[in-house]
């Protein structure tokens, strides 16, 4: 309707870096599990041998605070808050992780900054963990206020991490492929959407994220001629014991996407919050052009949704995996000990 065009089927790829392990006739195993269906009619795959040695290894951010200075001059007016701060003319982002691996941030708080944390496609494995972001300073509008965003890159784990007054604090950029993790994390004023943002990424998950605000939303869904033309922003997105006055998920072609699980006494039930929630499904409703109806609660859509009153066992998807695969003395490397009682304790 307004000129935008949506991304294209076969337009966009998803790159997967992964070792094989073993080759037996005409099946491979990969080291690490793909998120994303290959089958022939989708399009398929294709492998790749390749050497990438430009990568810093072994490095990290830690143990800094940052602040932005600002012309306090500069203000604009936003429904529900009234007026506040948006200079634009100063640094955005704190942390950009782009040709590293094996690498962390954490520690790490900062204030007037839209981004604390950002990689790119030519990050993997990393570790963004007891962070803070708050007060960004800029316009409450489209490309700005994204506090922790895997924009890019795989094998990426956000946990412990805090945020207010951002738009997508927890959120993908285009086509980044899995598996990534944000875990444990909260979000107050929230004006927008953590969510897989645009043109199909595959592979997240959120664990007992929490987020309140004027538009606070969890979602994987069709976004349709939103931006600049999302469409189908994610595949493979789970959902585990968050809270939100709306998670929405949307079943794409060819994939799944779920909720399981809700942290209810969590849940803002104020009639502000729950009006956001409305306008929220609706404008999705309006621009996916596909059916649905929204109920007063939480969790909606036409994906996969679980005990959507409560929360489920075990209480986190991503610490009880790590147990189950790697022993008790992995946890003890990750969670400090509030935490792990919080868990493992109760």
């Amino acid at each position: 309707m307004n000129g935008t065009i949506q991304w294209k089927p076969g337009s966009k790829d998803l790159t997967f870096e992964r070792k094989i392990v073993s080759v037996k006739k005409d099946e491979i195993t990969l080291d690490i599990p793909l998120t994303n269906a290959l089958q022939k009619e989708f399009g398929g795959g294709t492998i790749y041998k390749y050497r990438y040695d430009k990568r810093f290894t072994q490095c990290g951010v830690e143990n800094l605070y940052g602040m932005c200075i600002y012309d306090e001059s500069v203000k604009k007016s936003y429904r529900g808050i009234g007026e506040y701060c948006c200079d634009e003319n100063h640094a955005n982002t704190f942390v950009a992780l782009r040709t590293v691996e094996n690498a962390w941030v954490r520690n790490v708080s900062v204030e007037h900054f839209d981004c604390c944390v950002t990689t790119t496609s030519a990050t993997k494995y990393i570790t963004g963990q007891d962070l803070s972001a708050i007060n960004p300073i800029s316009q409450i509008t489209g490309g700005r206020r994204y506090a922790y965003h895997i924009n890019g890159g795989q094998m990426c784990l956000f946990q412990r991490c805090y945020s207010s007054h951002h738009r997508h604090e927890f959120v993908l950029g285009a086509t980044t492929p899995g598996p990534n993790a944000f875990v444990d994390g909260y979000g107050e004023m929230t004006f927008a959407s953590s969510e897989p943002h645009h043109r199909w990424s595959a592979g997240c998950l959120w664990d007992n994220i929490v987020l309140k605000g004027p538009s606070a939303s969890l979602m994987a869904a069709n976004r349709g001629s939103m931006g600049s033309g999302h469409g189908w922003a994610g595949a493979q997105m789970v959902f585990w014991n968050c809270a939100a006055p709306l998670i929405l998920v949307m079943q794409p072609p060819t994939a799944q996407n779920f909720a399981i699980g809700l942290q209810a006494t969590e849940v803002d039930n104020s009639k502000e919050a729950r009006s956001g929630a409305k306008s929220t499904f609706n404008s999705i409703v309006n621009t996916s052009m596909i059916d649905m109806k929204y109920k007063d609660q939480p969790i909606n859509g036409t994906g996969w949704t679980e005990q959507t009153a409560g929360t489920v066992v075990p209480s986190s998807l991503y610490y009880y995996q790590l147990r189950d695969r790697l022993g008790k003395s992995a946890l003890k490397k990750v969670m400090d000990e509030p935490q792990y009682n919080k868990y493992f304790n109760r």
